[in-house]
């Protein structure tokens, strides 16, 4: 199967709005938009950049004037310096805070279990897995039966994961 070309496959998930242009594909934590392209992962906002102005200078980001992380929109993009792309997130108060940083600052960006697509087990897996210890077999034993390894075995019986 041949894959259409890369233009073609992100205006096919572009909606248009009175400003913003909102990616309604795949997304990477905290909303930025992402593609495959060629082996490569590729933020969206940079996508709609070189379709609109060519290619993005060595060392240059592609920065948002709305501050919204699904916006492909051209006009809401500018290029800047990784200093000015910092520079731009703390005028803006979007930076984190007392330690708190990633999923700590935004939890709901975080899927967990059966909510996360890429997923491997189901509830009743997990079930399992849990009545399997508890009855005294390995983790190492019960990982063979699953498409996980040990350690992720151990997250689940410890309920670090699938609380």
């Amino acid at each position: 199967m041949r894959w259409p070309p890369l233009e073609e496959r992100f205006w096919s998930k572009v909606e248009k709005t009175d400003s913003c242009w909102l990616w309604r594909g795949a997304t990477r934590k905290f909303g930025y938009g992402r593609m495959k392209s060629n082996g490569h992962i590729l933020v969206t906002h940079r996508i709609s950049w070189e379709i609109h102005n060519g290619p993005i200078p060595k060392g240059l980001c592609v920065l948002h004037r709305c501050d919204n992380p699904a916006c492909v929109n051209p006009a809401h993009l500018f290029l800047g310096t990784k200093s000015e792309n910092n520079l731009d997130r703390d005028s803006k108060n979007r930076q984190a805070k007392d330690g708190r940083s990633g999923v700590r600052l935004h939890p709901e960006c975080l899927l967990r279990g059966i909510l996360n697509p890429m997923s491997k087990l189901t509830p009743s897996d997990v079930a399992e897995i849990r009545q399997r210890y508890a009855s005294g077999e390995t983790q190492t034993s019960i990982a063979k039966d699953f498409p996980v390894c040990q350690a992720h075995i151990s997250k689940i019986v410890r309920k670090v994961w699938w609380h």
